[in-house]
């Protein structure tokens, strides 16, 4: 039953997230509107573009526009890919490559892809196809219609700060999966009296761990007549190297915009403060004193 309903979460994936999508835009509008009834929106509408100088504040919004710019650019490359070629001996010949091959792939496009080695060439062994670049395109939008009418930098700040965080979660996730696959693979591999086999995927995967940022390595096939070797590169894409540009920029942004305390516009139902009157001179009374024993 578990498995039935991750299959039908993951297979009508994109009509809930669109649904909820919905939903939330449903409750920003309303807040968007209560907050122009009650305070205004400013003159420029969304915070991000005020922008009126060298100052804190002003360098902060332009900074999220560039982290937002290129995190729509990460969404079309590739976040992570390992790849591979096997050469050896005649023996080999049926699985051998012609250069490196993708092994596996993430991208915000297609979500996952694994390939394997197979006679025919490298065979399709699964797809997880979740359109992560959706969440987080829909992510983005929500950061910039959630800056209407803000007045301090400091909330600003915080809704930066807090989006740049979202953005790195992807790539903190795969740096973490790859950082624990060598041990995580070396539990799962079944005994199947095939020591050498077992031993070259757990060399793979170990060398994977080692370096889950990126890296290049050779294992060797020594397995009865097989005789060759097996060529790897991993690492963080394009993709993932934006990704992890955009969070880092929007991060700095929202320090920015906190360190700025600044004001961006002033609320229209803000109250004006009040004029104290300034007390008089004693002098005046002085000589208002002498008139009236004067009189007397």
């Amino acid at each position: 039953d578990n498995m039935f309903l991750l299959e039908w979460f993951v297979y009508n994936f994109v009509m809930i997230y669109i649904l909820i999508t919905i939903v939330l835009i449903c409750i920003l509008g309303y807040r968007v509107y209560s907050r122009h009834k009650k305070f205004g929106l400013g003159p420029r509408i969304v915070s991000m573009l005020y922008i009126d100088g060298p100052n804190l504040k002003s360098i902060g919004n332009i900074l999220c526009i560039v982290g937002i710019i290129v995190a729509f650019v990460a969404l079309f490359s590739s976040w992570y890919a390992i790849s591979y070629s096997i050469s050896g001996d005649a023996n080999l010949q049926a699985i051998q490559t012609e250069g490196m091959t993708d092994l596996l792939s993430v991208n915000g496009i297609t979500g996952i892809q694994i390939n394997v080695p197979g006679q025919g060439g490298p065979t399709p062994m699964g797809t997880f196809a979740m359109p992560f670049s959706l969440v987080i395109a829909i992510g983005l939008i929500f950061t910039i219609l959630a800056t209407i009418g803000v007045a301090k930098s400091g909330k600003l700040g915080g809704k930066y700060i807090w989006r740049g965080v979202k953005v790195l979660i992807p790539v903190i996730i795969i740096v973490i999966i790859f950082s624990l696959i060598g041990s995580l693979i070396a539990g799962m591999i079944p005994e199947t009296g095939e020591a050498a086999t077992e031993n070259i995927a757990i060399d793979v995967f170990n060398q994977l761990s080692s370096s889950p940022l990126g890296g290049q390595g050779t294992v060797p096939i020594n397995t009865g007549d097989l005789s060759g070797q097996i060529d790897l590169q991993w690492g963080l894409g394009q993709g993932g190297l934006l990704l992890l540009a955009a969070g880092i920029i929007l991060i700095v942004a929202g320090a920015l915009e906190l360190s700025a305390k600044a004001t961006l516009f002033e609320p229209k139902g803000a109250p004006k403060p009040k004029k104290v009157p300034e007390p008089k001179k004693p002098e005046k009374v002085e000589e208002k004193k002498e008139k009236n024993d004067d009189k007397k």
